[in-house]
Formats: C-alpha cells, sequence, structure tokens
C-alpha cells in the first residue's frame, strides 16, 4: 500500500511540474518572430499607423513608417509607444505607407514598465 501511495504523490508532483509554466511573454519570443518597438502616429477604427519601428533584438531593418491592419487597443492614444510582434519576414504592400496585414501580426501590445 505504501508503494502505491508513493508512486502516486510521485506521479502527481511530476504532472504539477511540467504543468507549472510561466506566462511571461515580455521575455520570451517564439522563434520565427520579431519584437519591434514604435510610437502611434495615427488611429483608425481599422489600422494603426506607427513611426520607427525598431527591432528590439533582431539584426533587421527598421521600418520607418508602416500601417498595421489590425484594430487598435481601445486604451490607445496617438503618441503611445507599442510593442509589436510580426512574424519573421511579414510580407508589406508597396504602398506609401507600407501596410502590414492582420495575418502576419501576431501581437499588438503596451510596454509593461
Amino acid at each position: 500500500m505504501k508503494k502505491r501511495l508513493f508512486i502516486l504523490t510521485l506521479g502527481v508532483f511530476f504532472l504539477t511540474a511540467c504543468a507549472n509554466t510561466t506566462n511571461d511573454t515580455s521575455s520570451e519570443i517564439a522563434e520565427g518572430n520579431i519584437l519591434y518597438t514604435g510610437t502611434v502616429a495615427e488611429l483608425n477604427e481599422e489600422s494603426i499607423l506607427m513611426e520607427g519601428l525598431e527591432p528590439v533584438d533582431a539584426d533587421v531593418a527598421v521600418i520607418e513608417e508602416v500601417v498595421l491592419l489590425t484594430a487598435p487597443l481601445a486604451e490607445l492614444e496617438v503618441g503611445d509607444t507599442l510593442e509589436v510582434i510580426l512574424v519573421e519576414n511579414a510580407p508589406m504592400t508597396r504602398s506609401l505607407p507600407p501596410q502590414i496585414p492582420g495575418n502576419s501580426i501576431v501581437e499588438v501590445r503596451i510596454p509593461s514598465n
């Protein structure tokens, strides 16, 4: 009986240990995605115009001005700084300013300071 109880307890311990994962997305970006920071220049119902979208920890070009084709967060205002996670090699239109489609945008968030 003690052996069964020990094995059961050990099994519960391992299952609990494996299930404990942190939900801190600020330090982990999935492979194949790039974190950018930039400033909100204009807000529309279905898009955000960003200026100076700079990669945080990647060796890719800075995007001077771009339209993110996604609905803005309710609490956003012009001049706010945003973090934007894009898929690597996100497609952009050749319009001026270029546009990034919503399926290339992984997440848009306000940085936590």
